[in-house]
């Protein structure tokens, strides 16, 4: 035992110098098997198969120790689109919408599993400038949503899951909306495009449904937040401030909207006033992701911005927090109380997510 853990030491500093040779995360998988650690051994081949998908001696090993460990393998694939994935987001009746990491920047399929919580619906958006929308564990196509000229970057669910946003590098973001044949509210119907959502003054970075479920904001390379009407695909307001890109931009439970950009600031917004609140100067360097998040602590509920950072000059990453002290919070200065700093990311952070799992858009 202690020799597997002294190889395993070994291979770990091999993996430094070469964090890409499959042929070293093989032996770690290995080692990790004979060890017992097959949580661990499983990641390895998965690693192995994203770097080198016909590796069969991976492919072979994965499917071994998911059986041994009881994990499910693959129960179908999604084939349809002809250029790489790079947003894909599950939708469960029980939990709603589930944001997931897309997978590597040449994979052109998804793989789903059964362990995985009731799926529903599955959509994706591609660099064949197109969006799907997959029952995942029928491996079927339900709808090929075309429209975009260039490639679709992003793609998300509204609250009620009857509609769907879509962001591409052709300057637009769209809204997708679900019309069902007859009186059924299920998957069976058609996807139509309800609005183009323009002009964006650059591309759309990011885009996210607001809790009053009536609003979608969009943040983009001009440096303002749009906030539209989704019923009507109209423009309800543009927020400006920022002095370069919006990176990221997620809302409080109470309506608000914070968002963060290339410049180092993130601006809380009053989003029925359309007014700016408060700003935060986080980091010369950029914010990358921001978010909110909300616990009971002493018999409250206490609402927390947590931003992420990025210096390019040392490239490291870097998480901060802020407390959003009494009903005043938004406008007294208060975000600056009980700020703290987690420091010792090397590279920029690119998501962040609460203890509920909701994600930073």
């Amino acid at each position: 035992m202690e020799e597997g853990r002294l190889g395993l030491d070994s291979i770990e500093k091999a993996l430094l110098c070469n964090p890409r040779s499959t042929s070293v995360l093989l032996q770690k998988a290995r080692v990790l098997e004979a060890l017992g650690n097959l949580p661990e051994a499983i990641s390895c081949f998965r690693r192995i198969l994203e770097l080198r998908p016909d590796s069969q001696v991976a492919e072979d090993g994965l499917r071994r120790l998911e059986t041994l460990s009881g994990v499910s393998s693959r129960v179908a694939h999604l084939e349809g689109h002809t250029g790489a994935i790079l947003s894909m987001v599950f939708l469960t009746k029980l939990e709603g919408s589930l944001p997931v990491l897309a997978p590597g920047p040449t994979s052109q399929a998804v793989e789903t599993a059964s362990k995985h919580a009731p799926l529903d619906l599955l959509a994706t958006a591609s660099a064949d400038c197109d969006v799907r929308i997959w029952e995942p564990l029928q491996g079927r196509c339900l709808a090929k949503l075309t429209g975009h000229t260039d490639i679709v970057t992003l793609v998300i669910w509204s609250h009620a899951a009857q509609r769907l946003a879509s962001a591409s590098l052709d300057g637009t973001a769209r809204l997708w909306a679900h019309v069902p044949w007859g009186p059924s509210t299920d998957a069976a119907g058609d996807w139509i495009c309800a609005s183009v959502l323009m002009p964006h003054e650059g591309r759309v970075t990011c885009l996210l449904f607001l809790p009053d479920k009536c609003t979608l904001a969009s943040g983009s390379l001009d440096g303002k937040v749009r906030l539209w009407n989704i019923q009507t695909g109209r423009i309800k307001a543009a927020l400006k401030g920022h002095a370069a890109h919006i990176t990221s931009i997620c809302a409080a439970a109470n309506g608000c909207l914070a968002s963060a950009s290339g410049e180092g600031t993130v601006k809380i917004w009053d989003t029925k006033q359309c007014q700016l609140l408060s700003s935060v100067n986080a980091d010369s360097g950029g914010v990358t992701v921001c978010l909110f998040t909300e616990y009971e602590a002493e018999g409250t509920m206490q609402t927390f911005l947590v931003v992420a950072t990025h210096n390019p000059q040392r490239n490291e990453g870097r998480v901060l927090t802020w407390r959003i002290d009494g009903p005043t919070g938004w406008l007294d200065g208060n975000l600056q109380l009980n700020h703290k700093r987690f420091d010792g990311f090397r590279g920029a952070l690119v998501k962040l997510s609460d203890f509920s799992g909701t994600p930073g858009a």
